[in-house]
């Protein structure tokens, strides 16, 4: 097993006290984290290193994935990656890593929403498309991971399901994950051992199954805690 603890929604500095508090009382022992988007407000990428230097000091040498949330801006990635070089980074893309003599795949796209939100819209052409097409292309990106034959944790921004969002305003369901990924989990069930995403700050429920694939919401406003996940 893998022992995986995870966060996203920090939007450092909105919640960067509630993350530390959230370390602090852990019990969690990871071999992985994961921080799963929107690690800092309005794409400060500066406030990314303060986030880092609280995980670090709590978990020294534990290995960091990441992806993309919405508040890490499009076109921004590379920054991203060049400034935080120890972070593993995922944008449509998987690593296999390997930590504590155990080895797993971690598939990392930011996700899809249903439909993008008037905002997107207007300044993001070309988003709806993408939206459209990801569930395709991330059934590719598993399949080609599926080939490593190590077990797989598939983690997204943006939620896979509407099962998980109570809690959250029905009418926004759309604006906070892709009902279409579910299909996609069950059809990759046989290695996909996990799912982890945010986005949803007021999501009640914590996990729910989708094809026999545990999903969590890690969202630090919805948990207000650190999220442990065994793989």
């Amino acid at each position: 097993m893998t022992t995986v603890c995870a966060s996203s929604d920090i939007h450092s500095p909105r919640h960067l006290e509630l993350f530390k508090k959230a370390l602090e009382e852990s019990r969690c022992d990871p071999d992985v984290f994961v921080l799963a988007g929107d690690v800092v407000e309005r794409n400060n990428i500066a406030e990314y290193g303060r986030v880092l230097s609280l995980l670090k000091t709590r978990h020294p040498g534990t290995p960091i994935v990441a992806v993309f949330g919405n508040e890490e801006y499009r076109g921004f990635e590379k920054e991203y990656m060049e400034k935080y070089r120890d972070v593993v980074f995922l944008n449509d893309s998987y690593r296999i890593l390997e930590a504590r003599g155990s080895r797993l795949v971690v598939v990392g796209p930011r996700g899809a929403l249903d439909k993008p939100t008037k905002w997107q819209e207007k300044n993001l052409p070309g988003l709806a498309r993408y939206y459209s097409e990801l569930p395709a292309r991330l059934s590719e990106l598993l399949s080609d991971a599926s080939s490593t034959h190590l077990p797989i944790l598939l983690v997204t921004h943006y939620g896979v399901t509407h099962r998980n969002l109570i809690g959250e305003n029905p009418a926004v369901y759309p604006y906070l994950a892709s009902v279409r990924m579910e299909e996609v989990i069950a059809r990759h069930s046989g290695l996909l051992k996990a799912v982890i995403h945010g986005h949803a700050h007021n999501g009640a429920v914590e996990s729910v199954e989708v094809g026999g694939v545990k999903v969590y919401n890690v969202a630090l406003p919805a948990r207000g805690r650190i999220v442990e996940v065994e793989v």
